[in-house]
């Protein structure tokens, strides 16, 4: 006999459709990786290491910032993000009217207001988004907060962000354009061009000096000479950035992967599966018979479950009508629900901690690169 609630079951499962892959956000993702290998191949000897998706955090009750890219040398930290939008860039309280294929707007801005900004896509959609150089300030000033938390301190400007916008197709207003903190396409090989780091001979010298004189004078000598910190301040700046935590993912249905923060997993049998103990880098992945005929068989005539889920050893039975996570992805504070159904696999964020001397020289005999 068929059973109705296994039955419903079934349906639930059919009915999720596949997750489409961002393409926008993995061409974002590929340029600024290909921006990554430009700069550690112009920066190969002047002592820059790159850090990929690291989150900080000062206090519990304040919020997770996430640093896409930071390239760290001893004259300067940069904060990179970027976009590959496409359309029209502007203020929001900029008036304008679309007519035939084509915007126009009112010249006037009203700078007393606070000043989010509109994007105009190439179809007409708008999307009114925050003032993303602001919240790269706020990020500047939460890492130095962090910094100077643990014992590090480092001169003024010595953090910098900047908004890389990398589509050729995107028009940006002239207000927009004299931000010091957004480079647009064409200036972005040159930006690049201009990241310094710090020469061998100017390390040779500042360690010189740094031997010859107290532990207290070394970072004014460093500052004065060569606008870089002390070499121990800089070893102990990778020291504290290097294992700082990554993002959680989560492996939808149909490719595409979200990140954020994973809290944890609610099971029809009123138990919870606490994901924030999982260990460092490890994956679960979430079993399900998507096959319709063969799951309408499991499900409605044999009474199985159609998916299930391993956790410390033990194998947790899923149920498509009521099983899910609690997630909180990147940019949002508060949490969001995810059926199960929706999810192939989990991984937990980890810290991504320097290998041991022996397989540093396996990495450089196979030449590739330490992250």
């Amino acid at each position: 006999m068929i059973s109705q609630p296994h039955l419903e079951q079934w349906r639930k499962l059919c009915k999720v459709r596949p997750a489409k892959i961002d393409k926008n956000y993995q061409d974002e993702r590929d340029t600024l990786q290909k921006l990554a290998a430009k700069i550690e191949a112009n920066l190969k000897k002047d002592k820059v290491v790159l850090f990929w998706d690291r989150w900080v955090q000062i206090a519990p009750e304040q919020p997770n910032y996430d640093y896409t890219l930071l390239v760290v040398t001893p004259k300067k930290i940069t904060i990179l993000e970027l976009r590959n939008w496409s359309g029209y860039l502007s203020y929001e309280n900029k008036k304008y009217s679309y007519d035939k294929d084509r915007f126009v707007f009112d010249d006037r801005i009203d700078f007393s207001k606070n000043l989010k900004w509109r994007w105009l896509m190439n179809n007409g959609n708008e999307r009114i988004i925050d003032n993303y150089t602001d919240v790269l300030k706020t990020k500047v000033k939460n890492l130095e907060v962090f910094l100077e938390q643990n014992g590090i301190s480092v001169p003024k400007g010595f953090i910098e962000a900047k908004f890389l916008l990398s589509n050729d197709s995107l028009n940006i207003e002239r207000e927009l354009l004299m931000d010091k903190m957004i480079i647009v396409h064409d200036k972005i090989d040159d930006f690049v061009e201009k990241l310094r780091g710090m020469p061998k001979k100017e390390r040779f010298w500042q360690g010189v000096g740094e031997t010859l004189t107290r532990k207290e004078k070394n970072s004014v000598i460093s500052d004065g000479f060569y606008n870089a910190i002390p070499s121990k301040d800089f070893k102990a700046l990778i020291k504290l950035i290097r294992p700082l935590r990554t993002w959680d993912k989560i492996g939808l249905h149909g490719g595409k992967i979200i990140r954020g923060k994973l809290d944890k997993i609610e099971l029809d049998a009123d138990f919870d599966i606490d994901l924030t103990q999982l260990k460092r880098g490890k994956r679960l992945n979430v079993r399900w018979n998507r096959n319709k005929l063969s799951g309408f068989f499991i499900a409605a005539i044999m009474r199985f479950s159609l998916g299930s889920i391993r956790y410390n050893n033990n194998v947790y039975k899923l149920n498509p009508l009521t099983d899910k996570v609690i997630f909180y992805q990147v940019g949002n504070k508060k949490p969001q629900t995810i059926h199960l159904t929706e999810i192939e696999w989990l991984e937990n964020g980890f810290n991504k901690i320097r290998p041991k001397w022996y397989q540093r020289l396996w990495l450089f005999l196979r030449k590739r690169p330490i992250t």
